[in-house]
């Protein structure tokens, strides 16, 4: 198992939409609207399943959306 914890995502984002956000972080719109719906983490986690040789259940993210990083491990409690 491997996983990546985002702590803001919107995947229907766009630059016109993160124009006020990128702006208040001095970021390109385009490159802040990959960082907001998702594309950069996709990106990061294929390269990281390719250099292990790991394999998805399904195709796209998926697991359980949780309020705080802290709450991960009562999302993936193991016996």
């Amino acid at each position: 198992m491997t996983g990546n914890m985002k702590g803001f995502l919107d995947r229907y984002s766009n630059s016109e939409k993160i124009v006020p956000e990128a702006d208040k972080r001095n970021l390109d719109y385009k490159m802040a609207t990959a960082y907001t719906d998702g594309t950069k983490l996709n990106i990061e986690m294929a390269l990281l399943c390719n250099a292990l040789d790991l394999r998805t259940l399904v195709p796209g993210m998926q697991g359980p959306e949780i309020s705080h990083v802290n709450k991960i491990f009562e999302a993936f409690y193991f016996y």
